[in-house]
């Protein structure tokens, strides 16, 4: 055994408006959507939530994970937000085309002061 301290798991957070789409998409009551928001919004830990509330922590725990995972599924099917004087386009084209076409698009982002990607 370590002396070494055990590294607490942080929840996964949304926001006040993402909790409020993800939850239309279930039936869920409305003190149980309470107690979700209470975990995933404000961040106290399910264990807390459910003895304060004389639950056990297995139905809350599995509660907060399905509306976790559909703020997950609607984060990732959000559209992306375009600047003004932008513009979103899809090419299909050959991979010549396209590698040459992001080489001319850094070179302008750098030329305009944007700063390199990292990813």
């Amino acid at each position: 055994m370590t002396d070494t301290p055990l590294k607490k798991r942080v929840p996964q957070r949304c926001t006040l408006k993402e909790l409020e789409e993800a939850v239309t998409y279930f039936r869920i009551a409305p003190a149980t959507v309470a107690r979700v928001r209470r975990v995933l919004v404000d961040g106290e830990a399910v264990s807390v939530v459910a003895q304060g509330d004389n639950l056990t922590y297995q139905p809350l725990s599995r509660t907060c994970k399905k509306v976790m995972d559909k703020v997950e599924e609607l984060r990732s099917n959000a559209p992306v937000l375009v600047p003004p004087g932008w513009e979103e386009a899809t090419i299909v084209a050959p991979v010549e085309f396209i590698a040459e076409t992001r080489k001319r698009l850094e070179r302008y982002l750098l030329d305009k002061g944007w700063k390199k990607s990292t990813a």
